[in-house]
């Protein structure tokens, strides 16, 4: 459940952090997520971006399936940014 979820993530966390959701859509089954999670380490920004698929139950969330993008510092955004520009800001 959701305390279990934000206990995972606060072992993984190396500083403060926050998260930004940018959608939540409905599917036939439970519904998908998209969040950025922010991380102060150190005085840099860490920042991983994560698409979460929910199957839902009863009213409750019962499978999870986590896809994510690995931690990105300044250098490889600036790296991504260069080599593969993106159409949307």
């Amino acid at each position: 459940g959701r305390e279990a979820f934000g206990a995972q993530l606060a072992r993984i966390n190396e500083g403060p952090a926050r998260v930004e959701v940018l959608r939540t859509v409905a599917t036939s089954s439970g519904f998908v997520t998209e969040h950025v999670e922010h991380e102060d380490v150190d005085g840099e920004d860490h920042s991983a971006r994560r698409l979460i698929l929910c199957e839902v139950r009863d009213g409750r969330i019962a499978e999870v399936t986590v896809y994510c993008t690995g931690e990105w510092d300044d250098k490889l955004r600036a790296r991504h940014a260069a080599e593969a520009p993106m159409i949307r800001p």
